[in-house]
């Protein structure tokens, strides 16, 4: 098949990423390569995935506060993002209108891929939903959209699923969730934690670095807090005041060195203030042999076998925090690692999803 492949423009889709949607993106692009396909990929400057064409547009996000949700940003900063967003979009359907592709896979949340699905029939136009309806111009867009629409939506988890249909009412019926590539990550390797907590994520308050700071207080834990910083005004003012001795941010680190820190910590905190889609990194901590104390429901945990080295903290009181430390001194790590990478490896993703654009190419 010819695949055209759209990836968010936040940032770029190469290895190491610090976003599990264009790390996702990278490994289905590639795999799909390696399989026979001939994969284009519309991704932002610094895009790198072997075997792939890739057309690279300037992206709109580098020196503007994309990660800024829609209730705090500034009027005038909103249209500016808008109108890059939509001239790198126009751009990217003129080039696929230009091309031949046999379809289209869209990544994006922005809203015009969503509209035009229904009045495009070649190529078709297929997209992955990657977090839980709470993008107002996307969900907006989704409602607009006739019940068959439905058909060429996938979700990468129940809790997305079913979030979809109770804002828009469109019943999405396909669930494939991330998987693992072993080869990748690098295989099990043995480690004495210690009394340390690992966070890894984007520092902005949506994914409440600010509450891991507090699980870490509240239990005499260190921390160690990897990522981007993407809200600067949010770091200056509500984590840098706490850092110390104990709790640390390292800034954005290879996989090696992520690797190393998870081995040496008791546990990676999943602190997102909203429902999490899935959780790339909760996924790449479980492969490690790490288990999960997350403050809010992932949908990787609704794989019951790994369902079981995740733990869930009190809504907002961690009254169970000290349940959850005596669970995690006696949890077996090598095993945590073997489920994850069974349950989910990377090859079971990539079969569903060339089955799925099979299936729709018809």
């Amino acid at each position: 098949m010819r695949i055209g492949i759209i990836a968010p423009f936040i940032r770029p889709v190469c290895l190491p990423s610090t976003g599990g949607i264009e790390t996702c993106v990278y490994l289905l692009a590639s795999g799909l390569a390696k399989r026979g396909h001939q994969v284009t990929l519309f991704a932002s400057k610094e895009s790198k995935v072997p075997g792939v064409e890739i057309v690279h547009f300037d992206t709109y996000a580098k020196d503007i506060k994309y990660a800024l949700p829609l209730d705090r940003m500034p009027p005038a900063r909103f249209l500016e993002i808008h109108a890059r967003e939509t001239f790198v979009h126009q751009n990217i359907l003129s080039h696929i209108a230009n091309h031949t592709f046999d379809i289209v896979h869209s990544n994006s949340w922005f809203w015009l891929y969503f509209l035009i699905t229904p009045f495009v029939a070649k190529p078709p136009i297929v997209h992955t939903l990657y977090q839980i309806a709470n993008y107002p111009t996307l969900v907006n867009a989704v409602k607009l959209l006739p019940k068959h629409v439905a058909r060429q939506m996938v979700a990468i988890s129940s809790i997305v699923k079913d979030s979809y249909a109770k804002a828009t009412g469109i019943m999405v019926n396909r669930v494939i969730h991330f998987g693992i590539d072993s080869e990748l990550l690098g295989p099990f390797q043995p480690s004495i934690p210690r009394p340390q907590f690992i966070w890894i994520g984007r520092i902005v308050k949506e994914k409440g670095p600010d509450i891991a700071i507090q699980i870490a207080r509240a239990t005499g834990y260190q921390l160690s807090l990897l990522g981007p910083i993407d809200d600067a005004d949010f770091f200056e003012n509500k984590i840098q005041p706490h850092l110390d001795s104990d709790i640390e941010y390292l800034g954005v680190r290879t996989w090696d060195e992520m690797r190393c820190l998870v081995l040496d910590a008791s546990a990676m905190l999943v602190t997102t203030r909203f429902p999490e889609g899935f959780s790339w990194v909760a996924l790449e901590g479980l492969a490690w042999g790490c288990p999960v104390v997350t403050t809010t429901k992932c949908g990787i945990a609704e794989i019951p076998r790994i369902s079981e080295y995740i733990f869930e903290l009190k809504d907002g009181t961690f009254d169970n925090l000290a349940d959850v430390l005596n669970l995690l001194s006696d949890i077996d790590r090598e095993e945590i690692s073997n489920v994850a990478r069974n349950e989910l490896p990377i090859s079971r993703m990539i079969d569903k999803y060339e089955n799925y654009f099979y299936e729709i190419v018809g």
